[in-house]
């Protein structure tokens, strides 16, 4: 089985830029950095890593199959008039 690891990639490289933006805040890193699924983060993953107690994560929110110019989705004029797949 070929799996595409395009969006999976892209969400680690966005989660370590996202990571290292945090650190250089007045606050400094949190006490956990993610990669998580799905669109609810358990908020009890945060507490106990002896420099703080906060959480940050970077997730897939969703992707469609396109032959466009993103963000045009398949099957979508360039004004964005039809619907999207699910």
């Amino acid at each position: 089985m070929n799996i595409d690891r395009t969006a999976y990639d892209l969400a680690e490289e966005l989660l370590a830029c996202f990571c290292a933006a945090l650190e250089e805040t007045t606050a400094g890193a949190p006490c956990r950095c993610s990669l998580l699924p799905g669109a609810k983060v358990a908020v009890d993953l945060c507490c106990d890593c002896g420099d703080g107690d906060d959480q940050a994560w970077v997730r897939v929110d969703s992707m469609w199959p396109t032959t466009a110019r993103w963000p045009q989705r398949l099957g979508e004029s360039a004004a964005g008039d039809a619907a999207a797949p699910p």
